[in-house]
């Protein structure tokens, strides 16, 4: 990008602002302004109204569609309804369901391994109808 030398005026702060209520980001507005992103940082450290600018136009836009947001959720529209509750309170609107598993008492769920003799036995001692059962060769239904 071409060097350009950008002099502050209350017309390039008031472009700033309205950039950034718009949704630009930092290099966007470089862009727009014809300088480069780091030129843009050294005039937000060196000019605190610059900086100013920018932060007051992203609280503008961010309140702008918050309010339009809200209008509509008011109006009935039931999708604007839904997004500004789990926006606005996720601990209870949300469609996240966690389900926890634990052993006795809430503590740790032990692990067992068991040879296939063990299990067997343990089937056969459970399940009544497992024990008069043998195994079943399957095999050949498999295509």
């Amino acid at each position: 990008m071409q060097k350009r030398n950008l002099i502050i005026t209350p017309e390039i702060i008031s472009q700033c602002e309205k950039m950034a209520a718009r949704g630009l980001d930092y290099e966007q507005i470089a862009m727009c302004l014809g300088v480069s992103l780091s030129t843009l940082k050294r005039l937000r450290k060196r000019r605190e109204k610059f900086e100013e600018a920018i932060q007051r136009g992203r609280s503008k836009g961010l309140l702008s569609v918050a309010n339009a947001l809200y209008e509509r959720a008011i109006g009935g529209e039931t999708t604007a309804m839904i997004f500004y509750l789990k926006s606005r309170d996720p601990a209870r609107w949300h469609e996240r369901h966690t389900l926890f598993h634990s052993g006795p008492s809430g503590g740790p769920i032990e692990v067992v391994s068991f040879t296939p003799e063990q299990a067997d036995s343990i089937l056969r001692h459970m399940i009544p109808e497992y024990a008069g059962e043998t195994a079943v060769d399957h095999t050949e239904d498999i295509d």
